[in-house]
This record gives C-alpha cells, sequence and structure tokens, in this order.
C-alpha cells in the first residue's frame, strides 16, 4: 500500500512501539481461567499519518494478517480513539509489526494484537487508561481472558468476569527454574471452530475433577511441587474433543505422561501443545515431541520458552524522556548542604534523559516559625493572610534549589502554585485543587529544563493565593503527577519508606515493601505522617504510582500502587498500627431526636472544609440524645464555634469538648469481615487496662479513641499483638 503523504508540524508527529508476549490459555485443567504469558513477542509500531490505514508486517503469520480495516490491531485502537473522542476516519494511522507468535495455533496471537493496538493507541493519543479499561475494552474483541490478561500483565494468571460484569484476575509468581516446552505445528485452527466441538453439558463427576486438578496445578506452581504438575494438568472438559483435530497430539500426551517428568496440554484450543517443565529436563520433552510429530507427518517447531513475568510493555513512548515527580519535604531542604545533596541528585536523573519536575516544601520549622509569628501579632489572624504568609517558605525553597541546579550546570526555572497553573477553590488554609493548567510547566520541559514547584499552594478565580493545609506539598506532587502524566511520583522524606507503625514508638516496627492505595489512604487518614490523606485520594481516584524513600540514604523504599488483584483466599490481614494525638472531641448533649439535627450540624462543618472522623449518637432517652464526634485538633475550636451555634439554634443544653484524647486504629483490607481481629485489638487494649472511650470501623479499619497520655504502651501493645514485626505477618504481596 502506498504511504500516505504526511505533513503535520514536527511536534505532532509521534510515533510508539509496543512489546506484547505471546500467551497460553487453560494449562490443561484450567479451562478459561488460567493463563501465562511466554517469551515469543509481538512488536507494535504506531504512527500518526495525515488520514487512512497503512499496516506492514514481517515475520510469524505475516500472510494470514488482514491488512485492511478489519486488522485486529486496527480496531483496537479505533476503541481507543473513540474513547479520546477521535475520529478515525479523519485521523490516520500507520501500523507496522514485527511478529514472532504464531497465528492461530494457540498461543494467544490475536490477544497479543488487542492488547498491543490499544496500549499502542493510548500512547499515542495520550489517553492513560487503567489495566481494568484496557482490559475492558481487550475483552470486548477478544473474549478471552485467560488470554489478555497474561498479555498484559505478564507471569501466571487467574482470571474471570464477575456477575457485574467486572474483570477480575490475580497475578502469582511461578517457579525460577520453570520452562515451556512448545510443540506448534505447521497447520492452523481457528478458536472458534474449536468451541463449537464443545459439550454444552459436562458430568459433575468430570466437572469436580477438573475443578481438583486446576486447584493442585496452582498450588503446585507456586511451591514448586514438580511432582504434581502432570497429574494436575490433565482436563475433562475440553481437551478430550479438540484432540482428534490435532494430528500426533495424543501420541505426544501418552508419552509425556509416561515419561511422569512433566505435565501436557493444549495450549489455548491447540494445535500447539505444550509441557511445563523443570529445568534441565526440557531436552528430553523436546526429543518426544518431533518424534512423535515427525511419526505423524506433522511439520512443526518446538522450541523451549520462558515465562515472561512482565507482559506488555511500551519501548517507545510519547518522548523519549519518561516525566518523574519528585517531591522534598522540609527535613530535606533545611539546610545549604542538604538543598546541594538534592540539586545533585535531580540533575543526575534529568543527564539519565528524565524530565524532571519537583514540588518542595518550605526549609526546616519555616512554617511553624511563621505560624508562630502570627500570633505574636494577632490571636485570631485573617486566614486569606496566613496564606499570603505562609506561602512564602514554600517560594524561599524553589529559588534557592534552582539556584543550586544552576550551580551544577543545569538549566532549571522555579514557580510558584499559581504560576504553575494550580487552581482552587477559595477556602483559605484547606484549599483543594480544581484544575491544573499545565500549558507553562509543559513548555518549560520542552525548553529542556528541570522545573521547580513551590508546593502546598495554588491560587483561586480572584487570583488571591491559597494553601492546601497540612501536608499541602504530596498533594501538588501527585496531582502534577497524575495531570503530566509521569511514569511516578516520588516522595522523599525523612524515612525510608512506610512502616507497620510510628518507629519513634515502635523502634521494631517493620518497613512495608509495597502497600494499595486504599490502605495507605485509611492509614494516612488515621494519622500516618508519611504520606498525606488527601494526596492519596488523588492517588487513588487517578491511580499515580508512588514510591515513599528516605532523603537521606538509598533505601527501596515503599511502592504505593492501586490492588489490580484480587486476593485468592479470604485471609485478612492487619498490614499497620496508626495513631493520632491531633484530635478533639467535642460532645452535643440533648440533642432533640427529630429528622434533620445531624445533619443540620454536619452540613455547618462541611461548609467550614471541616473533616469528621468518629461519630456517636446514644440512645434516645426522654426523646433526646447526645451525638459525640471527633474533628482535627487544629479544627476544634472553629468546630466548637459552629457546634455552639448549632446547639443554640436547635435548643440543646451544652456543649462539652476534650482536646486531651488520641486515637489508635489498625488497618488492613477487609479486617472488619474477621471479629477475631476487633476483639484481639480490645483485649490488648484491656491488658494495659486502657478504657476506651470511643470506637469505629470500617471496611479497612478499627480504631478507638483513648486518653492522650496511653497512645504509646496503646500502640505498642497493639502492633505485639498482631506480630507486625515479623516479616511474612502483614499480607506483601499486592
Amino acid at each position: 500500500m502506498e504511504e500516505v503523504k504526511r505533513d503535520f508540524p514536527e511536534e505532532e508527529r509521534k510515533k510508539v512501539r509496543i512489546r506484547v508476549p505471546a500467551t497460553t490459555a487453560n494449562l490443561g485443567s484450567g479451562f478459561d481461567c488460567l493463563g501465562m504469558a511466554l517469551s515469543l513477542y509481538l512488536e507494535v509500531e504506531m504512527e500518526r499519518i495525515e488520514h487512512g490505514f497503512i499496516f506492514q508486517a514481517e515475520g510469524e503469520g505475516s500472510n494470514l494478517i488482514s491488512s485492511d480495516q478489519d486488522n485486529l490491531i486496527y480496531r483496537a485502537a479505533c476503541l481507543v480513539m473513540n474513547k479520546a473522542d477521535i475520529n478515525p476516519k479523519q485521523q490516520g494511522i500507520k501500523i507496522s509489526i514485527k511478529n514472532e507468535i504464531p497465528v492461530e495455533r494457540g498461543l494467544g496471537s490475536s490477544a497479543s494484537a488487542i492488547i498491543g493496538g490499544i496500549l499502542g493507541a493510548s500512547q499515542l493519543y495520550e489517553l492513560k487508561l487503567s489495566k481494568v479499561e484496557i482490559l475492558q475494552m481487550a475483552f470486548s474483541l477478544e473474549g478471552h481472558l485467560d488470554n489478555i490478561v497474561p498479555a498484559l500483565i505478564g507471569g501466571f494468571t487467574i482470571s474471570y468476569k464477575d456477575h457485574d460484569g467486572q474483570i477480575r484476575w490475580v497475578k502469582l509468581d511461578v517457579p525460577h527454574d520453570l520452562r515451556a516446552v512448545v510443540g506448534i505445528p505447521s497447520f492452523t485452527l481457528s478458536t472458534e471452530e474449536m468451541r463449537k466441538v464443545l459439550p454444552k453439558q459436562v458430568s459433575l463427576q468430570d466437572a469436580v475433577d477438573n475443578l481438583s486438578k486446576s486447584a493442585l496445578l496452582v498450588n503446585a506452581l507456586q511451591q514448586s511441587k514438580w511432582e504434581l504438575i502432570p497429574e494436575a494438568m490433565q482436563d475433562r472438559l475440553h481437551q478430550p474433543f479438540r484432540m482428534p483435530f490435532i494430528k500426533g497430539a495424543k501420541s505426544i500426551f501418552a508419552e509425556v505422561q509416561k515419561s511422569g517428568i512433566a505435565g501436557v496440554a493444549l495450549s489455548g484450543s491447540g494445535p500447539t501443545i505444550i509441557s511445563l517443565v523443570k529445568e534441565g529436563v526440557e531436552k528430553e520433552i523436546l526429543k518426544i515431541m518431533r518424534k512423535t510429530f515427525a511419526e505423524a507427518g506433522i511439520k512443526s517447531q518446538v522450541k523451549v520458552l520462558d515465562p515472561d513475568l512482565d507482559g506488555a510493555r511500551i519501548e517507545e513512548g510519547k518522548t523519549v524522556h519518561p516525566v518523574i515527580v519528585q517531591k522534598y519535604g522540609g527535613s530535606s531542604v533545611s539546610d545549604i548542604q542538604k538543598i546541594k545533596g538534592i540539586a545533585k541528585k535531580i540533575v543526575d536523573l534529568a543527564r539519565k534523559g528524565n524530565q524532571m519536575i519537583v514540588v518542595v516544601s518550605a526549609m526546616g520549622n519555616t512554617t511553624d516559625e511563621l505560624i508562630h509569628r502570627s500570633y505574636e501579632i494577632l490571636e485570631n489572624p485573617s486566614e486569606r493572610e496566613m496564606d499570603m504568609l505562609l506561602s512564602t517558605g514554600e517560594q524561599v525553597s524553589i529559588a534557592l534549589v534552582t539556584m543550586a541546579i544552576h550551580a551544577l550546570g543545569a538549566e532549571a526555572i522555579s514557580f510558584t502554585g499559581g504560576q504553575a497553573g494550580i487552581m482552587t477553590n477559595n477556602v483559605y488554609t484547606k484549599a483543594r485543587i480544581n484544575s491544573i493548567n499545565h500549558k507553562r510547566i509543559q513548555r518549560a520541559l520542552d525548553q529542556g529544563k528541570i522545573v521547580i514547584v513551590a508546593g502546598f499552594q495554588g491560587i483561586d478565580e480572584e487570583g488571591n493565593i491559597t494553601t492546601l493545609g497540612r501536608g499541602g506539598s504530596d498533594t501538588t506532587a501527585i496531582a502534577l503527577a497524575a495531570r503530566m502524566k509521569a511514569d511516578h511520583c516520588e516522595i522523599y522524606t525523612d524515612v525510608d519508606g512506610v512502616f507497620t507503625a510510628d518507629p519513634d514508638l515502635v523502634p521494631e516496627a517493620r518497613k512495608i515493601k509495597q502497600i494499595s492505595h486504599d490502605e495507605m489512604s485509611e492509614m494516612a487518614l488515621l494519622g500516618a505522617k508519611v504520606l498525606y490523606y488527601r494526596a492519596m485520594d488523588v492517588a487513588r481516584n487517578y491511580q499515580v504510582k508512588i514510591l515513599v524513600k528516605s532523603s537521606f540514604n538509598n533505601g527501596d523504599g515503599t511502592v504505593v500502587q492501586t490492588r489490580e488483584e484480587i486476593p485468592m483466599l479470604e485471609k485478612v490481614h492487619v498490614r499497620a498500627v496508626t495513631h493520632e494525638i491531633n484530635v478533639g472531641k467535642i460532645i452535643i448533649k440533648d440533642v432533640p431526636d427529630i429528622p434533620g439535627i445531624a445533619a443540620k450540624l454536619f452540613k455547618a462543618l462541611a461548609s467550614q472544609e471541616i473533616i469528621v472522623d468518629m461519630i456517636i449518637q446514644s440512645a434516645e432517652h426522654d426523646q433526646v440524645n447526645d451525638i459525640a464526634f471527633t474533628v482535627a485538633l487544629e479544627d476544634l475550636e472553629k468546630a466548637i464555634r459552629i457546634t455552639n451555634q448549632v446547639a443554640k439554634d436547635i435548643g440543646s443544653a451544652l456543649v462539652l469538648f476534650d482536646n486531651k484524647v488520641a486515637k489508635i486504629s489498625i488497618v488492613g483490607a477487609g479486617i472488619t469481615s474477621d471479629p477475631l481481629i476487633a476483639a484481639r485489638m480490645f483485649e490488648a487494649l484491656a491488658r494495659r487496662k486502657i478504657n476506651i472511650d470511643m470506637i469505629s470501623t470500617s471496611g479497612m479499619r478499627i480504631s478507638c479513641l483513648i486518653h492522650q497520655d496511653r497512645i504509646v504502651e496503646a500502640v505498642r501493645e497493639v502492633h505485639q499483638e498482631f506480630q507486625l514485626e515479623k516479616e511474612g505477618v502483614e499480607n506483601e504481596a499486592l
């Protein structure tokens, strides 16, 4: 096909390259649910052109692949273009492939094409899709999760679609010495045609047999129990009906099973035959397959492959230079030497080809010092003027960091929050980001500059400076990472990651290697200081991968990311113990027991951006009840004023408060589904004779309000109760 002439500007030209592995589905007994990625690859290169569709192919099956608009890669790309509101008839695309995956042989060639098309187009048209969105799109074209899931995420996978249409999957480890011997006949088989030969019903005995063996196969692969794999891969649901269509297959199965050293199965619906073996014995299986295919008069290729553990990956993205967002806290920039140190780290990364956006906090205790100075002038200063004052701390930091980068011979530019395009609402001291106009940042990056942004601040619609509240620099960094489609966001602090408890209180607390956005959000909300809870809301909503590390050493830190896989067992894990002393309790007494009263109180608090955590309403007595709730300590005074006003309006008798309380919590996905966990927490507190004032729960946490003086011993006792200091007690695997 003749190439269409292109004449759009250089900056609008774009080329991406995606590499997608082959896959094997079923693995015998795991019909329609088990899959594995293998080390044969489809390389897809996409490029924008003015109009039309150009397709070029080389490698395996080039003559079998459609080159018109029925091409699977093109159809998959069109799904992405439609989602991005791009009309495929008006925007041209050129697709070139290099293919190692045999077509229509049971090695997932269709799944690889579809995943390559979706992933490539999402990069080409700058549409950041989640894994779930990619799989939903792919399923609409392919319909076989046991191929598309491992093609995308790699490794050994279990997948299914639930009753609500949600795709669920889990990625499991495979033995490091696992090899796959594949015998690939020269003839093709259509998956659709092979579906038609399957029975519409199977016996209960056959169904139970397959269920048992698929469970056995998962266990055998997880624990390297090689002696179980031959039996675990046997199947009664699909292979007996497909084998007659594959000449030589019955003999290969018999010979491999007789050897007792490997399992054997059809790869997908065939005709490829796959044998899972331990490294060192693959030569024996190679001989069996080659000999048997030759005796049957079947031309074939027999290969030894490795499991592909990574899945589809972007070889060349939107630019050669990925965007990395970093955030350095106040302790990281507390003096000039530290500023010089982080400047060198930033420049080193930039010189490796990364586009760097760096968010910095105020130096050391600058913010606290500015607050203290304001109180020397006025007991209750204007919140607008407080934002004006506090924002200056970050402006000092960004200028000094930029100068330190200049001193190393690199180009950099500093921006305040407003200059960086961070637009917020007009709630002073606790503003929320409404949008980010990233054009100025992008322009600076395109000019090869390192961008240094003041954390913790933005501007409202009228140009007033606003601040984002405690931990606001985290929010700035993660919001920028989301807006700029950064590879990830690195949060540098004075600790080496996220721990099972505050290591200052519990010296034996252990670093958590990986944790989900949901669990980290709960921890942040409940007092973990390493990340701010509002920042975690942004990360969870936009699926921003976060790396939390120390500024002062080269440890691995903690990875915070979306939990894509579903747990295979209902085993509950307590991930961490958190505590919060920045909390105050308010009780409004004798509240009339009529509808709408509680709504009036909490709506008034919400209008001032006051977050209410624990809420308890007592049983009704004499047509009144009491309402107790907790707020952050810095909001206590304002919350008391609002509550007193509401109490006056509704005729409540009294408002009480307590600023000497603290909250201890345990966090973990699904912990409230196990009643023993709450009981153990309460028993641990009882052993220390610590009285519980209030209790609240959610799906991921159990919290108790206690006296502030007892918080240290409470945290230590609960941490010890759940043995969180021991490796493997909390769930490290996402």
